[in-house]
Formats: structure tokens, sequence, C-alpha cells
């Protein structure tokens, strides 16, 4: 959850330098800007241990990037945003 947290403070970031410039709000300005962090290559993108939930836990953290670069406000992380755990089980269903 760090990780998403961080990305959406890093694109509200990049907002504010931008607007210094009269750019923000600019959908290739925050592509660009997205890509200097290095998106889902940067030091800090997370292990997570399996592929497809990763990939998800990516672009879901270069969509708070994105939200937050073109809003200038963090984009709220919901807890649905976090990966599952590669030892969680799946929930048992009810059956009636």
């Amino acid at each position: 959850m760090e990780y998403l947290h961080k990305m959406a403070q890093r694109g509200a970031e990049a907002h504010a330098a931008y607007k210094s410039q009269g750019d923000a709000g600019d959908p290739d300005k925050c592509e660009s800007a997205y890509r200097l962090y290095n998106g889902p290559n940067g030091n800090d993108a997370p292990d997570v241990g399996n592929h497809d939930e990763e990939v998800a836990f990516l672009k879901e953290g270069e969509r708070l990037f994105m939200s937050s670069c073109m809003s200038g406000t963090p984009s709220p992380v919901s807890a649905r945003s976090k990966p599952a755990s590669p030892s969680a089980r799946p929930a048992s269903r009810a059956t009636t």
C-alpha cells in the first residue's frame, strides 16, 4: 500500500511542478513525469510474488500517479488496491 500512496503523492507533486510552468493537468506531461520515475521499473516497485497480481498492482500505481498528476491532489488509495497475499486462501463460498 505504501507504494500506491507514494505514486499518488508523486503525481500530485508533478502537477505542482507543471503548474509553475503553466502545464498542469497536461496528460502528455504527466505521462513523461511517470516515465521519469521509471514507472513500473522503478526501484520502489513492489514484488508481490504473483505475476498477474504484480501487473495489476503496478497498473494501479500508474493510474493513481496519472489521476493525481492531472488533478493536483493525491488520489485516494482504496483497500481493494492492495494485492492479495501470495499465501492467502480464497474465501470459502457458503451454499444454501
